[in-house]
């Protein structure tokens, strides 16, 4: 064998132990990857199974009679009368012409869970201590016993006093660290409260935020609640500061004339799931738009 050939048979020798390393590494790693795979997997699978068991515990089995109202609910609650999708709000140097989706008005906050979980006031909570109660009544009592302990958890303040505007509907995250608020900010947090303890879902169909004119001549907004037994809305008043009202059916219904804080003529209306926004009448869309305190909305 000539020196040459000898060269290239040492050289081919060195290339296949190479190659043989690096193979018998990149298997190694691969292994190592797969190993890796399966143990996320693992954990993955273990989790999933974690998160179904959590929801599984801790879902609320609705009535079909309660699905049932839900569905009609949806259909028959009065059309409200705004297009509330921008207005202007007035400050003391510029103007702001935010566009709204009123929609995404309510949502929950981390404090508004915590707030609800500190007090013992979810739903499920309610369900379990109540057992013989009826599904629709335990709704109506579950809520106002968060909206008598809601009371006490905040100040009643003007909008103009607060920011310097006639009205300014405030984020949900403003109103929680303020603590002062007035009636359509107020109910909007006592809407996301209702929420973080379970009234979410298909239940979002039995309570609106309402805003119109009262009897007393003023506008406001409030929270009206369905009222299973007695088929007919009540309203939520949370500019209050406590209550001497023992019962959910002691709550006034709305339309009530003798109630002056009641809403006459509704505007406007909506949850977190549905808006309600075309003026029912002619007359509706011009009541609203001669009030001196909404002089800054747009109307479309």
């Amino acid at each position: 064998m000539s020196l040459f050939e000898s060269l290239r048979a040492m050289l081919k020798s060195a290339c296949c132990k190479a190659e043989s390393k690096v193979i018998g590494s990149l298997d190694a790693d691969l292994d190592q990857v797969l190993t890796e795979k399966k143990a996320l997997q693992e954990q993955v699978s273990t989790l999933n199974i974690q998160i179904k068991t959590l929801k599984e515990s801790s879902s609320i089995q609705i009535p079909e009679e309660i699905l049932k109202r839900a569905d009609k609910e949806r259909e028959s609650y009065p059309i409200a009368n705004i297009r509330y999708a921008g207005y202007t709000i007035k400050l003391k140097d510029s103007i702001l012409k935010p566009e709204i989706v009123v929609q995404d008005f309510i949502h929950v906050l981390p404090g508004h869970r915590e707030w609800i979980r500190s007090r013992k006031l979810s739903l499920k909570e309610f369900l379990a201590a109540n057992p013989s109660m009826e599904f629709g009544e335990a709704l109506n009592q579950s809520a106002f016993k968060i909206w008598k302990e809601y009371l006490k958890s905040k100040v009643y303040i003007f909008d103009f006093d607060l920011f310097g505007v006639d009205e300014q509907w405030a984020s949900l995250l403003e109103t929680w660290y303020i603590r002062k608020m007035d009636c359509e900010n107020s109910t909007l947090e006592f809407m996301a409260l209702l929420e973080a303890a379970g009234f979410d879902g298909i239940l979002r169909s039995f309570y609106w935020n309402v805003c119109g004119g009262t009897f007393s001549g003023f506008g406001h907004s409030t929270c009206y609640f369905y009222d299973f037994r007695d088929d007919c809305y009540r309203h939520f008043e949370t500019t209050l500061t406590s209550t001497p009202l023992s019962n959910f059916h002691m709550l006034p219904k709305n339309k009530d004339p003798i109630d002056e804080s009641n809403l006459k003529d509704v505007w406007w209306s909506f949850n977190s799931d549905v808006a309600r926004h075309t003026f029912a009448t002619a007359s509706a869309k011009k009541s609203y738009k001669s009030r001196d305190r909404f002089r800054n909305i747009i109307i479309k």
